[in-house]
């Protein structure tokens, strides 16, 4: 799975949206790698 370069400014998704799209895990590591 390919994550895309995102600018933190472009990111407003509801987190329940995004937390339906990721893994628990892996939406931590992405949260960590921001």
């Amino acid at each position: 799975m390919k994550l895309r370069k995102v600018k933190p400014a472009d990111i407003k998704v509801p987190e329940v949206r995004v937390t339906a799209q990721f893994d628990e895990d892996l939406y931590q590591q992405f949260k960590d790698s921001m």
